[in-house]
C-alpha cells in the first residue's frame, strides 16, 4: 500500500486490511496483529449496524430537541402582566423622613416652651412664650407629625398598588390595586377581552406633567392602567402602551 510519495510498512497495511474485512480478520484471529483491531470491529456486521442504528438514532433525537427548542422560543405569549408601583417609592420615604423629623422637632420646641424646660439640644426655646409662639411651634409639630403618621401607614398598606394583566386564554383583562383598609381595600376589575376598544394616552406637560394610559372598555368607559402620582418617563409609558396595544390588536389614540 502507498500513500502519497511513501510506502506504508507491511505489517500496518495488514492490520488495515484486517479492520475493513471481517472476515480475514476472523481467519487471522490468532496473529498478534488482531490484538490491534477492535473487538466490536471483528465480531462482524452485526454491531457495525447496531452503532449505525444508534448514531442515527441519537442524530434524530438531537435534531427533534432543536426543533421543539426553536418551536418554543417563537411561540406568542399568552399572558402580559404589569406591575404597578404604589406608595412605596423613594419620595414617599424621604416625605416621611422629613416631616417625622420637623414635627418631633417643633412639637418639642412647643412645648419646651410650655413647660419652661428645654427639650431640645440644638436650641433654647424655653425663652420662647408660649402664647402665640410656643402654641404656633406646637400646631406645626402636630401637623407634622400627623403628615407623617399618614405617610408611613400609606407605605404598609402601599395604597395604589397593584398589577395589570391581559390573559387570552381566560380571555379576561384584570386591574388590581390595593386601597384603604374597609370594604375598598383590594380592588379588583375584570373585564372581557372582546369589550376593550382601545387604548388613549395622555400627555401634558408643564408643572404639573401627567403621562397615563386609558383602556377602553365598552360600556364602562376609560380605565387608568398606569400609577397615580410621579409619571412615568416617557418612553416607558409609550412602550408600554405599544405592546399592550399589539397584544391585544386594538389601536392607540394620542401618539
Amino acid at each position: 500500500m502507498v500513500v502519497g510519495h511513501g510506502r506504508i510498512p507491511e505489517s500496518i497495511a495488514k492490520c488495515y486490511k484486517l479492520r475493513s474485512n471481517p472476515r480475514v480478520a476472523a481467519s487471522h484471529s490468532d496473529s498478534p496483529l488482531t490484538e490491534a483491531v477492535p473487538r466490536q470491529t471483528r465480531t462482524g456486521t452485526g454491531l457495525r449496524k447496531g452503532s449505525e442504528r444508534v448514531s442515527n438514532g441519537a442524530i434524530i433525537k438531537a435534531f427533534l430537541t432543536l426543533a421543539f427548542t426553536v418551536v418554543a422560543s417563537g411561540e406568542t405569549p399568552t399572558k402580559l402582566r404589569y406591575s404597578v408601583t404604589g406608595s412605596r417609592r423613594f419620595s414617599t420615604y424621604f416625605w416621611a423622613l422629613g416631616c417625622t423629623i420637623g414635627g418631633v422637632g417643633f412639637a418639642l420646641a412647643g412645648l419646651s416652651s410650655y413647660l419652661g424646660q428645654n427639650l431640645l439640644p440644638v436650641s433654647n426655646p424655653e425663652t420662647l412664650t408660649f402664647i402665640p409662639q410656643g402654641i404656633a411651634l406646637l400646631f406645626y409639630g402636630v401637623v407634622g407629625s400627623a403628615t407623617a403618621a399618614y405617610q408611613y401607614l400609606s407605605l404598609l398598606w402601599n395604597l395604589g398598588g397593584g398589577y395589570n394583566e391581559f390573559d387570552h386564554e381566560s380571555g379576561t383583562v384584570t386591574i388590581f390595586r390595593e386601597g384603604f383598609p374597609g370594604k375598598n381595600r383590594k380592588i379588583k376589575l375584570e373585564y372581557d377581552i372582546k369589550d376593550v376598544l382601545g387604548l388613549r394616552v395622555e400627555l401634558k406637560e408643564g408643572l404639573n406633567p401627567s403621562r397615563q394610559i386609558f383602556l377602553r372598555v365598552k360600556g364602562r368607559g376609560e380605565i387608568p392602567l398606569t400609577r397615580v402620582g410621579q409619571p412615568l418617563p416617557l418612553t416607558v409609558i409609550e412602550n408600554q402602551a405599544a405592546e399592550i396595544a399589539r397584544f391585544l390588536s386594538v389601536s392607540i389614540d394620542g401618539l
